[in-house]
């Protein structure tokens, strides 16, 4: 191995450690809600019926905490538009459990071996709860600075290591704006939701299965003669060769203004359906 070539990887290594701009830090648990509380932590509101933990896998958290076991850490993605603004990339639900706790919101259940147990965070001693409010969990933020690029591929990687985040929850942190607003607003059309038989308590709901396919329709709406069959692969025709359609369209659609769109597309699937079931009488 030349000179030459230790000298190009180790230029490349160094230009890697600046390209994801990362910042960790152990956040005290009160902290952590007051921020969610305040709305400077986004932990997606437009997909709570999307929420999976029951109170008892939210007590376990809890018991976790008051038992001084490792928690993994929460990841953030920092809004690209508003500094200091952050969006939950992994983790929603233990956030969510320490703020519904913390605002008195869960009540500790179906623990064992704990005195707490059916006790909410004001019934606990005041000792414990000072205690309590200063324990910290590990947070792992992506700043703004971020390419969308490397923050997409950060997502991706949470997710093959374990998450249950799905591709289309990945988007939903990925590519956040307008055009996102707007899928998940369409998907809640009562003839599409009638049509897919979809409901809060399925499966397909809760892995945003309704918004993947309003996404589906539009990314495929003036490229299908192009399409290749798989949507988890390039297009290499229409789109750049490291992206997948689904990807690449919804960074083109929040690009480009999406209301006019979303609007023409809702009008003409309520016309298709209104003209369906007419012909089925």
């Amino acid at each position: 191995m030349t000179s030459e070539t230790n000298t190009a990887d180790i230029e490349w290594y160094q230009a890697q450690q600046h390209v994801a701009q990362i910042d960790m830090t152990d956040m005290g648990l009160s902290t952590l809600s007051d921020m969610v509380l305040a709305q400077h932590i986004d932990i997606a509101p437009d997909f709570q019926r999307r929420d999976r933990w029951s109170n008892k896998q939210r007590s376990l958290l809890i018991d976790s905490f008051l038992r001084n076991i490792p928690v993994p850490p929460i990841y953030l993605a920092e809004d690209r538009n508003n500094m200091g603004e952050y969006a939950v990339i992994d983790g929603k639900q233990r956030t969510t459990a320490i703020t519904l706790f913390f605002n008195d919101e869960l009540e500790l259940t179906n623990l064992t071996n704990n005195p707490f147990n059916g006790k909410k965070f004001s019934q606990l001693p005041k000792k414990v709860q000072s205690s309590l409010r200063l324990k910290t969990i590990r947070i792992i933020s992506i700043q703004h600075g971020t390419s969308e690029e490397i923050a997409h591929e950060v997502f991706k990687r949470l997710n093959t290591a374990g998450t249950q985040l799905t591709a289309q929850e990945l988007r939903n942190v990925a590519f956040r704006g307008t055009l996102n607003d707007c899928l998940i607003e369409l998907a809640k059309n009562q003839i599409f939701v009638r049509q897919f038989g979809f409901s809060n308590q399925s499966k397909a709901m809760q892995k945003m299965d309704d918004v993947q396919y309003v996404l589906r329709f539009l990314s495929l709406k003036d490229n299908w003669r192009n399409f290749s069959g798989n949507l988890q692969k390039p297009w290499t025709i229409t789109w750049p060769s490291s992206q997948t359609p689904l990807q690449t369209g919804s960074e083109r659609l929040n690009t480009n203004s999406s209301i006019h769109l979303i609007q023409s597309t809702q009008s003409g699937a309520k016309a298709h359906f209104n003209d369906h079931n007419v012909s089925k009488r």
